[in-house]
């Protein structure tokens, strides 16, 4: 029994001796030493340029940190500019003391990135990386099939302690040669943290200039920790727009879950525009509400409501989408009112001068899919003094071949009228 407990107590000596001559070694060796270490690693990875230019500073002891300035990553060959990243600082920092707590305490923070993603004439983009060594293709490993867990044993192995994640001061852009478009998004500000158990996010943004705004609650990380549902609280702004997002997230394994409510609201379409992509007309007073739901793999929106109330136009849309991934599952029903078709047709800014008949009205319901997409219920009237035009039916595919039904019924006091509409 000795002899075990002498063992025993040699080989704990033993390890922790191990141990501590590996930390002193680790203190002797230099920040060069790991610049070199780093830069290489990444060359290797890569077939890249890594440098650090300013600073290098290795943390080892109760706290692993990280802090690196004037960080460059060399873009492709054929790239528009020399790096495809930039930096001005980068730390990260992990809390080796309470992994021993089972709390996962950790800093990221990046200051200055600067982020070119971009791709040839070809469409090959710069992301797509060569180490200079052709990589062998390994054979497929058999998978087992894994048994189902029990949804309560699921849980983060360890406890998330988020002491600070922050990005300041960003620039991503997304330059496409093959179509010859540019998009640009900036961070000033992107923060979460922990405060207790809430974990509070703070974003400042732009896309395409438009500015952007989010802040809120993500939950109780309490919650995110033991896999439960969680209430998130969110609110900011599109360029013009008031934006709330408000529900329950989680749990998230073995698949996210949630329920979010979000609601959109726009003194006008156009505030749109730069995230469109494409110009918009100037309609005024638009409301978007819908809930968005992730449950077993898949996404889903209910209670989609739509309404815009501009004096041209109004439009009230209701439905939903089953499967948001497959685009499948649709199921809305519309209905569009205009008492001044002609000044609505002019505010699209289209090249000729026409006009229209001053009452359109349609309702109709669509369901389906991106490949059958059937229409029900159509109602069309147009009213126009001396015209009345009445168009009831509907089409089982109006995206390919399929039957339908319709009846239509015209009431013109003289051809004259129509002249009138297609050139004046």
């Amino acid at each position: 029994m000795k002899l075990f407990l002498k063992i025993i107590g040699y080989t704990f000596a033993g390890i922790v001796g191990l141990l501590v001559i590996a930390f002193i070694a680790l203190q002797l060796i230099s920040d060069e030493q790991y610049k070199k270490w780093l830069t290489g690693a990444a060359e290797s990875v890569t077939g890249r340029t890594l440098a650090v230019d300013g600073e290098l500073d290795v943390q080892i002891g109760p706290t692993l940190g990280l802090t690196a300035r004037d960080v460059r990553f060399a873009n492709a060959e054929w790239g528009s500019r020399e790096d495809m990243v930039r930096a001005d600082r980068l730390l990260a920092q992990l809390h080796v003391l309470s992994l021993f707590k089972g709390v996962l305490d950790v800093t990221l923070e990046l200051d200055g990135p600067d982020i070119l993603v971009e791709t040839d004439g070809d469409g090959t983009g710069n992301w797509v990386f060569g180490t200079g060594a052709p990589q062998q293709e390994l054979p497929e490993a058999e998978q087992e099939p894994k048994p189902p867990e029990e949804k309560s044993s699921l849980g983060l192995p360890l406890k998330p302690f988020i002491r600070n994640f922050q990005i300041n001061d960003l620039v991503f852009v997304f330059a496409d040669a093959t179509t010859d478009t540019q998009v640009e998004a900036t961070v000033e500000k992107l923060r979460l943290f922990v405060d207790g158990i809430d974990v509070p996010f703070d974003l400042v943004a732009t896309y395409q200039g438009a500015p952007i705004e989010l802040g809120g609650s993500l939950g109780d990380i309490e919650q995110w920790y033991a896999n439960e549902p969680t209430q998130i609280s969110l609110q900011g702004r599109l360029n013009e727009a008031d934006l709330r997002l408000q529900g329950l997230a989680g749990p998230m394994l073995p698949e996210p879950n949630a329920r979010i409510e979000v609601s959109l609201d726009a003194a006008d379409v156009s505030t749109f525009e730069p995230f469109a992509g494409v110009e918009l007309p100037s309609l005024q007073d638009l409301d978007i509400s819908l809930t968005f739901l992730a449950a077993d793999g898949q996404l889903s929106t209910a209670n989609v409501t739509l309404n815009l109330q501009d004096p041209r136009l109004v439009v009230a849309v209701q439905g939903a989408v089953a499967n948001l991934t497959e685009v499948s599952g649709i199921d809305v029903k519309a209905e569009i009112t205009s008492e001044q078709a002609t000044e609505l047709f002019k505010g699209f800014n289209l090249p000729a001068q026409y006009s229209l008949p001053e009452s359109i009205r349609l309702k109709a319901g669509v369901s389906g899919n991106l490949e059958q997409l059937a229409v029900s219920d159509l109602e069309l009237l147009v009213q126009d003094a001396g015209l009345d035009i009445s168009l009831t039916g509907g089409v089982e595919n109006v995206l390919g071949k399929g039957s339908g039904s319709a009846e239509l019924s015209v009431k013109l006091e003289s051809s004259s009228l129509i002249g009138g509409y297609i050139g004046r």
